[in-house]
C-alpha cells in the first residue's frame, strides 16, 4: 500500500522544494528577509485524471485504486496472408517481331517505251488553212506557205502534249496486309547506275526552220521532276538526253509532257520537194530496283495476341487485399526487365495492372509508363514495390481467382523508311517479374497486410500476470470491488473468448472465475460510425454480475458504451478470488475467429486488465514513505554562501495549512550530499558500529535487522552509522521512543561518507469530522512557526550540490476514510531571515555591449561546407573576460533560403598550435544559388545583437573550406584552409 500513497504525494507536494535565491540585492543595514515558498491550493481533481493507477467514480468522486496487468497480444500469424505465386506468374516474357516487306511482293520492273510523230501537213490542216487541205509532204515539188500564215497560224502556236501515266505500284491494294502502315508516301529506287532511267530524243526530219524551246519531261508527283531541254533544234538534226535515277524517289506512278515552239518567219516558208516536214519523238523509262518504302505509320498495337492472365492458387478466395509495406526486397515487388524495340517506328509502352491500385477509390491502378521506346534506346528496366496497393477486383465484385496485366505497345504515327529486303523489320520485348525469380524460398509469393475474405482462424491466448500484488491488502477493508478488463479488438471479425481468470497463492491454493463475453469489433453489426478501426470491449466482474460495455475507439468508460449487456455472474465471483488472498492473479484462455470479413498481419486481441477499489480504508499504523526523486540545489556562489553564513542571526519557517483532505500526517523535507535517502531515518539512533542490530522501525515485519533497513533503500556496506537528534526542548530530555533525526551521517566501508539532514517539517492536520462514508464533512486546519538554525541554513548554502527530498508519514486512522477527488488541501509556507547587512554590497548592473564585425560574403560548392568563425563576428571590449566559448552565450543561425544554402551545427573548435579556442558555424550548400545567413547572439545581459553575409553556392567544386577573417591577431589577413582531422576539438 506504501507505493499506492507514494504517487499521491508525488501530485500533492511535488511544488513543495526549497529554492533559495541566487543573488542579493541589499541595503547596507540590518534586514529582515522572508522568501514565499508556497502558497496554493491543491485539488484531487489532477490526481485522479493524470495517474494511471488512480482513477475516479463520476458519480460519486471517490477515487479508487487499480492493480493492473495486461492480456498479452494475440496475433494473425502473417503467414495466413502470404500467398505463394505460381512458378508462371513469378516470370514472364513478352516478345514480338514484326515480319519485313519484300518489293517482290508489291512491285515487278517497269520498262516503257513510246513514240510522237508531229507532222507539218497535220498542223497546217489544224490551222484551217484550205489552200493546204490536200497537201501532204514529201511532196513532189516545193510547197510555199505565205509569211502570214506562217506567222499567224504556226509560229503562234506552241505545241504541248502530255503522256502516261505509267503506274509503278497499285498503292490500293499493295500494303492492305501489314497494319503498321498508314500510308506510302514514296519508293526510293535502287542505287545502282542506270538501273532506272529515263531517256529522250527529238529528231527534225526535214522541218522547214528550226524546232525551239523544247522541253520533254517526266514527273512522279511532287517527289521527281526530271526535263530535258534545247533551246533549238535545226533542220535534218536529232537532240538526244538520258538522265540516271538512281536513288530517286517515286510516287505510284509517272507522268510525261512534251512542249515546243515555231520561229517567226521573215518570208514565205518554202517547204522543198521531197522533205518528211515532221518532227519525230522518243521517250524511254525504265525503274529496274527499288531499295525502300517511305510510309507514314498507323497508330495501332504491335502485339498480335494480349497476355494471359496470372492465375492464384485454387484454395485462396479472395475478395480484396492490401498489400503489405516495409518487407524485404524482393517480396511485393514487380520488375519490368530488359524491355527494348528495334523497330524502325518508335512505340507508346505502358504496363497496367488493374487489379492493384494505389488509392482508396480503386482509380489509380499500378502503371509502368507510359513512354516512347525507339531503335537504339537502352533496354529499360524499372522496379515498383506493391506495399500499400490494395488488390481488387476491377469487375466490382466476387473472388478474385487471378489477375490480368495490360501491355500497350503501339505504334506512334511519324514518317518512316523501311528496307524491302524481306528481312524482319526488329522486336519488342519485354520481361515481368514477380518476386524472385526462382521463388523456392516463398520470396516470389504476395503478402498482403489485410485480406477480405472468409476465414476460420483459432489461437491461444497467451496468459498473462499480476505478480507481486502490494503488501497492504490484509486488514484493508474493501467495497464494490470489482475486476474490469479492457480488450483491444484489431480484427474485423467475429471473435469467441474462452478467457479464465485465476487467483494463485504461494502456498498453491486457487479460486478461478470464467469470463465470457461478446467482443466488439470494427465492422460489427448496428455499431456507430466512431467504432474505429481498435474498437474497445469493457467487461467488469462484481460480486453479483458481469457487465459487457461495446466501446468506441479510443474511449474506456461505461457511459461512452454504444451498447451493453448485463448477465449473472453464477459460475463464481471476483470477491472469492480476493478472498483468497492472492499473490498472483492470471488471465489466460483461448480464441476462436470465423466469419467473413477483413484479417490484417499482425493485427490482434489485447487487454488490460485490473482490480480497482474505491480510496476506502483503514490505515492500522502509521505508514512513511519517500514519494519524489530527490530534487537538485546547485552550489550557491562563494559571494552569496559567506553573506549567509556570517549574516545570518535567525531564520524561520512559518507554514499553514487548511485540509479537506481524511488523513493527517507530517511532511518533512530532507536534504542530503547524496541522492540516497533512508526510509527508516529516525530509526537509526540506536544501531551501533556493530552489523547486524535490531533496528526501531516500528514495523518489524518489514524491518528486522540493520541489512534489511539499510538494503531495503539501497544502502549498502555501510560500516558505521553517526546519529545527530533534534535537541531537547529547555527543561526536557530525549524519549528514545519519539527520538527524532536532525542529520544522520553514513560511513562506508571504504571510507566513503554522506549524510541525510531533516530540514523541517510540516503537520498536516486530519480533517474535523467525517461522515459514516468516509468523506471529509469539516475541514482541519493549522499554523506551526519552526525555528531554522545556523546548521540547517548551512546545508543550503553548500559549496557543493545538495539534493532535497521530502519524507511523508500518513498517521493511523480510527476508522474508514475515503479520499475523493473533490478533496484539497491548500498550502502556504515562508522562509523569515534576519540578517545583519554590514557585510553586503550592491552588485554593478552589466552595461556591457557585444559588438559586431561585419563578415564578408563568401561562396560554397553544392554539396560542400563553408566553416564561418564566430569568435571574430562577436566580441565584447568592454569586458576583457568575454568568451565566445562561454555555454552561456545563445548562439544562433538561420538561413533565407534553406533549399539553397542550410545551417549546419555549431561547435567548439581548439587548435593549440594557433592558439585558437573558438565556435565555428557550419553552413551547406545545397542547390545553385545565393542566401542570407544570419547570426544571432544573447548573452542574457543585453539586447541580442545580429549581422547577416550573403553566401553563393556554385557549382565548382570548393572541399570544405573554413573561413576566418583576420580580426583575432593570428596569421591572415583571410585564411582559408581545410581542417585537419588532428586540429578539430568538438566539445559539447
Amino acid at each position: 500500500m506504501q507505493a499506492t500513497f507514494a504517487v499521491a504525494a508525488v501530485a500533492l507536494l511535488g511544488a513543495c522544494d526549497f529554492q533559495l535565491p541566487t543573488k542579493f540585492e541589499l541595503p547596507r543595514w540590518d534586514v529582515s528577509l522572508t522568501l514565499p515558498l508556497i502558497n496554493r491550493t491543491y485539488s484531487l481533481e489532477t490526481l485522479a485524471d493524470n495517474d494511471t493507477t488512480i482513477s475516479q467514480d463520476t458519480t460519486t468522486k471517490e477515487i479508487q485504486i487499480e492493480f493492473t496487468g495486461a492480456l498479452d497480444t494475440t496475433r494473425i500469424d502473417s503467414s495466413l496472408l502470404e500467398i505463394a505465386l505460381p512458378a508462371s506468374a513469378t516470370s514472364q516474357t513478352i516478345s514480338q517481331t514484326v515480319d519485313g516487306v519484300n518489293a517482290s511482293d508489291f512491285f515487278s520492273p517497269v520498262e516503257e517505251s513510246f513514240q510522237i510523230v508531229i507532222a507539218l501537213d497535220s498542223i497546217l490542216r489544224a490551222a484551217n488553212l484550205p489552200a493546204f487541205d490536200a497537201v501532204s509532204f514529201p511532196s513532189p515539188f516545193d510547197v510555199p506557205i505565205p509569211q502570214d500564215d506562217w506567222n499567224n497560224w504556226v509560229a503562234s502556236e506552241a505545241i504541248s502534249q502530255s503522256a502516261g501515266p505509267v503506274q509503278i505500284i497499285d498503292t490500293a491494294t499493295a500494303f492492305q496486309s501489314i497494319s503498321f502502315i498508314e500510308r506510302m508516301r514514296y519508293l526510293r529506287l535502287g542505287s545502282t547506275s542506270f538501273s532506272s532511267k529515263f531517256v529522250t530524243s527529238i529528231e527534225n526530219d526535214g522541218f522547214p526552220t528550226s524546232i525551239d524551246s523544247v522541253d520533254l519531261s517526266m514527273a512522279s508527283g511532287s517527289l521527281l521532276s526530271v526535263s530535258h531541254q534545247s533551246n533549238s533544234v535545226l533542220k535534218n538534226t536529232t537532240y538526244a538526253d538520258s538522265t540516271d535515277l538512281a536513288s530517286a524517289r517515286l510516287g505510284a506512278d509517272i507522268s510525261f509532257g512534251v512542249s515546243m515552239q515555231f520561229p517567226q518567219a521573215g518570208a514565205d516558208v518554202i517547204i522543198s520537194a521531197g522533205d518528211s516536214a515532221k518532227i519525230i519523238i522518243d521517250i524511254v523509262v525504265s525503274v529496274g530496283t527499288v531499295d525502300s518504302l517511305a510510309v507514314t505509320t498507323a497508330q495501332t498495337s504491335v502485339l498480335q495476341d494480349p497476355p494471359n492472365p496470372v492465375e492464384l492458387p485454387g484454395e485462396v478466395a479472395i475478395l480484396s487485399g492490401v498489400l503489405r509495406s516495409g518487407v524485404v526486397s524482393p517480396i511485393n515487388e514487380v520488375a519490368l526487365t530488359g524491355l527494348s524495340n528495334t523497330l524502325p517506328f518508335d512505340l507508346l509502352f505502358s504496363l497496367t495492372f488493374p487489379n492493384f491500385a494505389s488509392t482508396a477509390q480503386l482509380s489509380d491502378s499500378l502503371t509502368f509508363g507510359p513512354f516512347v521506346l525507339s531503335d537504339g534506346d537502352a533496354p529499360v528496366n524499372d522496379t515498383k514495390m506493391l506495399g500499400g496497393f490494395t488488390f481488387h477486383n476491377p469487375a466490382g465484385s466476387g473472388a478474385i481467382d487471378a489477375f490480368e496485366f495490360i501491355v500497350l505497345a503501339e505504334v506512334v504515327a511519324a514518317d518512316i523508311a523501311i528496307p524491302l529486303d524481306g528481312s524482319a523489320l526488329g522486336t519488342f520485348q519485354l520481361g515481368i517479374e514477380f518476386g524472385d525469380a526462382a521463388p523456392a524460398d516463398g520470396q516470389g509469393d504476395l503478402h498482403f497486410a489485410s485480406i477480405e475474405g472468409n476465414f476460420q482462424i483459432s489461437f491461444p491466448a497467451v496468459s498473462t500476470t499480476i505478480e507481486n500484488i502490494p503488501a497492504g491488502f490484509v486488514g484493508f477493508k474493501f467495497g464494490r470491488i470489482s475486476l474490469s478488463m479492457l480488450l483491444r479488438n484489431q480484427i474485423d471479425l467475429p471473435v469467441e473468448l474462452d478467457l479464465r481468470l485465476v487467483g494463485r497463492s504461494l502456498e498453491g491454493d486457487s479460486v478461478s472465475v470464467p469470463i465470457k463475453a461478446p467482443i466488439n469489433y470494427p465492422s460489427k453489426p448496428n455499431a456507430p460510425s466512431d467504432n474505429g478501426d481498435t474498437t474497445s470491449t469493457l467487461i467488469i466482474l462484481d460480486g453479483t454480475s458481469v457487465r459487457t460495455y461495446w466501446l468506441p475507439e479510443g474511449e474506456t468508460h461505461p457511459s461512452m458504451a454504444w451498447d451493453s449487456v448485463i448477465s449473472p455472474n453464477s459460475d463464481g465471483s471476483i470477491v472469492d478470488v480476493l478472498n483468497l488472498p492472492p499473490d498472483i492473479i492470471e488471465v489466460g484462455g483461448a480464441a476462436t475467429v470465423r466469419g467473413q470479413g477483413v484479417v490484417e498481419a499482425g493485427k490482434g486481441i489485447w487487454g488490460e486488465f485490473g482490480l480497482i477499489a474505491p480510496f476506502a480504508f483503514i490505515i492500522p499504523q502509521d505508514i512513511s514513505f519517500l514519494p519524489t526523486e530527490p530534487t537538485p540545489l546547485e552550489p550557491m556562489d562563494e559571494a552569496t554562501r559567506e553573506q549567509i553564513k556570517t549574516a545570518l542571526i535567525s531564520a524561520t519557517l512559518t507554514s499553514r495549512v487548511t485540509t479537506n483532505f481524511p488523513l493527517g500526517g507530517k511532511i518533512s523535507m530532507l536534504a542530503s550530499d547524496s541522492t540516497l535517502f533512508p526510509l527508516a531515518l529516525d530509526f537509526l539512533d540506536d544501531l551501533a558500529a556493530e552489523i547486524p542490530t535490531m533496528a526501531r522501525t516500528g514495523d518489524s515485519t518489514i524491518y528486522s535487522t540493520i541489512s534489511a533497513v539499510l538494503a531495503a533503500d539501497s544502502i549498502l556496506n555501510v560500516n558505521e552509522i553517526v546519529f545527530y537528534p533534534e535537541s531537547p526542548v529547555a527543561g526536557a530530555t530525549l524519549d528514545p521512543v519519539e527520538t527524532v533525526a536532525k542529520r544522520v551521517e553514513f560511513i562506508s566501508t571504504l571510507g566513503d561518507t554522506f549524510w541525510v539532514g531533516r530540514l523541517f517539517d510540516m503537520e498536516l492536520p486530519p480533517p474535523k469530522a467525517v461522515n459514516e462514508l468516509g468523506w471529509v464533512t469539516t475541514p482541519g486546519d493549522t499554523t506551526q512557526v519552526i525555528a531554522l538554525d545556523a546548521e540547517r541554513v548551512g546545508w543550503l548554502a553548500s559549496d557543493s550540490r545538495v539534493f532535497l527530498k521530502t519524507f511523508i508519514t500518513l498517521y493511523g486512522t480510527d476508522g474508514v476514510r475515503t479520499i475523493r477527488s473533490t478533496d484539497w488541501i491548500q498550502f502556504s509556507a515562508f522562509i523569515g531571515f534576519n540578517l545583519t547587512s554590514d557585510i553586503f554590497s550592491i552588485e554593478e548592473a552589466d552595461t556591457a555591449v557585444v559588438g559586431v564585425t561585419t563578415q564578408n560574403d563568401t561562396s560554397v560548392a553544392v554539396d560542400g561546407i563553408v566553416v564561418i568563425d564566430l569568435g571574430a563576428i562577436f566580441s565584447n571590449p568592454d569586458d576583457p573576460a568575454f568568451d565566445i566559448t562561454d555555454p552561456g552565450l545563445g548562439l544562433s543561425a538561420t538561413s533565407s533560403h534553406t533549399g539553397v544554402a542550410s545551417v549546419g551545427r555549431i561547435y567548439f573548435f581548439e587548435d593549440d598550435s594557433l592558439e585558437i579556442k573558438t565556435k565555428l558555424l557550419e553552413v551547406h550548400g545545397d542547390t545553385l544559388g545565393t542566401a542570407r545567413i544570419t547570426v544571432m547572439l544573447d548573452d542574457q545581459k543585453t539586447a541580442p545583437v545580429s549581422t547577416s553575409f550573403l553566401v553563393k553556392v556554385t557549382a565548382a567544386p570548393m572541399g570544405r573550406v573554413a573561413v576566418r577573417p583576420a580580426s583575432r591577431g593570428k596569421p591572415g589577413p583571410v585564411e582559408k584552409r581545410r581542417w585537419g582531422a588532428k586540429a578539430e576539438r568538438v566539445r559539447k
